[in-house]
């Protein structure tokens, strides 16, 4: 008759090494506190008792950890690098990413503070100098390459080159308008619609407008909503689980989480059975 062992626990691993079960449960986790040879001989003495963690166990101190009422707010950095203290807040997008991380945040115990890294006493090397080519290398060209991509689909009679500029200038757009007559633009900048406006254009009767980057309050405008606020959401789970796990620094092997946008019809487009054949622009 088979005989089940007891699986080992922190404390048999303490019993073996001479460590309080609680410094063996940081070890196990790597966390910054204990020296890297105390983690060494905890870890090799786990190994030998075959120590495997409870995941159930750990699921349960999770839950009871955002059940107990926090005695005091961690606080969660939000770290800005533009011209001014509070540059940021002009970005309806970037004010959104804010409101669904100081949400979260409070849900789970902490704080999100502002640090603005041109604050006296602070530092940083990198200021904020976006322009309107940079805002697609931002998003390593995904908005060009999908653009470019879509257009080798197109029959060439039908194929339109991107507009790219290094900052908004509304002749050279007006003229692009004027040269290749698209059906609709595709873009992220506010200064399309109303340089087209003053130009005599009607949108959407003689140009339409997408944007591919809209804000939680668009509602007028016709685009794809990002979700900011989730995303802000979802930054800030990302981050504390991470600090659960002990996890600091840039991972060794980083990974993403996405976030999916959603369509608003918006009347900045025409109805698709009211168009010819269409072209469009990256207006970026």
């Amino acid at each position: 008759m088979a005989i089940l062992q007891a699986r080992p626990t922190l404390r048999d691993i303490g019993l073996k090494t001479g460590f309080h079960y609680s410094t063996v449960s940081l070890a196990l986790r790597d966390h910054p506190r204990i020296p890297d040879s105390t983690k060494q001989i905890i870890c090799e003495a786990a190994k030998g008792l075959g120590y495997q963690p409870d995941a159930m166990l750990s699921a349960l101190c999770a839950y009871r950890l955002t059940k107990r009422r926090p005695k005091g707010q961690t606080v969660i950095a939000w770290i800005t690098n533009h011209r001014t203290r509070t540059g940021w807040r002009m970005s309806a997008c970037t004010r959104d990413y804010f409101e669904g991380a100081s949400q979260r945040a409070r849900e789970r115990g902490y704080r999100l503070e502002t640090f603005w890294l041109s604050e006296p006493g602070m530092t940083g090397d990198r200021m904020s100098r976006m322009n309107l080519r940079e805002h697609d290398k931002r998003v390593d060209n995904n908005w060009l390459a999908a653009y470019l991509v879509e257009q080798t689909r197109l029959q060439p009679e039908h194929q339109l080159p991107p507009l790219v500029l290094e900052q908004w200038n509304a002749r050279t757009f007006l003229s692009w308008v004027e040269h290749y007559r698209p059906d609709a633009i595709v873009t992220r900048l506010p200064e399309v619609i109303h340089s087209l406006r003053r130009a005599g254009y009607r949108v959407p009767d003689d140009v339409g407008v997408a944007y591919h980057t809209l804000d939680e309050k668009s509602r007028c405008l016709s685009g794809m909503k990002k979700n900011s606020f989730q995303i802000g959401v979802m930054a800030v789970d990302l981050l504390i689980d991470m600090l659960h796990r002990n996890e600091r620094g840039i991972p060794v092997r980083p990974y993403l989480l996405m976030v999916e946008g959603s369509w608003v019809e918006g009347n900045t487009l025409r109805k698709p059975s009211e168009l010819r054949a269409s072209t469009t622009l990256v207006a970026e």
